[in-house]
């Protein structure tokens, strides 16, 4: 299991497409799974996305999922800064 800080991500990510997204202070920012199918592409809605948040002390503050549940791979890679994180 992929962790950040011994936080989960996501879950079990075994054979899974990954995507990482660092903010400007190298933090990871955004953590996106998907199943390995042929031709993928970041724009597919197929993606399972968190969203870690920090405070100003860059300690991680919150893990949110995209439409707030866990391994629902319905979401694109590509729009992942537009989604809402409950």
């Amino acid at each position: 299991m992929a962790t950040f800080n011994g936080v989960p991500i996501i879950g079990k990510t075994e054979n899974l497409t990954q995507r990482y997204a660092y903010d400007v202070n190298g933090n990871l920012e955004y953590a996106g799974q998907a199943l390995p199918v042929p031709g993928l592409q970041e724009s597919d809605a197929a993606w399972a996305i968190q969203k870690f948040s920090y405070d100003g002390d860059e300690n991680l503050v919150s893990i949110k999922q995209a439409s707030g549940r866990l391994n629902v791979f319905s979401h694109q890679w590509s729009d992942r800064e537009n989604l809402e994180y409950v």
